[in-house]
């Protein structure tokens, strides 16, 4: 069986909340990077870390989903996102339980384990939210 890992990241910046949120995901298959995305998922109200973080990790999930990553690791940087989903904490932000639910079930789907890994061994994955982040205020910048 190939071996598939995918790490993600969100950020919402300048501020938390109401800032700009963008996610980075990266893919390897057999340790090769074989897809990247950065993607600026909104601006302003209901925008937070939590949530560019859970579109990451759905994001990820749903890119395992359509290529038949069975098996698949996930790793993240977010304690939050990693520990709702896998059921060891509870889920406190109302807004945030679909998100556990949609990946909890992508999750299971595919077989694929969910895991949390220092910022420091998320490198690539930030690096896109950034770039996302950065292409995000310079369009606006020129609006």
């Amino acid at each position: 069986m190939p071996h598939y890992l995918i790490h993600y990241d969100g950020l919402c910046e300048p501020a938390n909340p109401n800032g700009y949120a963008c996610f980075g995901v990266v893919a390897y298959q057999e340790g090769q990077e074989v897809y990247t995305a950065a993607s600026l998922i909104g601006v302003g109200q209901g925008m937070s870390n939590n949530v560019a973080e859970y579109e990451a990790l759905r994001h990820a999930l749903q890119y395992a989903t359509e290529h038949g990553w069975r098996g698949v690791e996930v790793r993240g940087d977010s304690k939050l996102t990693v520990e709702q989903v896998t059921g060891r904490w509870s889920i406190k932000a109302e807004h945030l339980q679909p998100y556990v639910t949609e990946c909890r079930a992508l999750l299971q789907a595919l077989g694929g384990s969910l895991g949390w890994v220092p910022r420091d061994r998320n490198e690539r994955a930030d690096e896109l939210s950034r770039q996302a982040y950065t292409e995000a205020r310079a369009a606006a910048s020129k609006r």
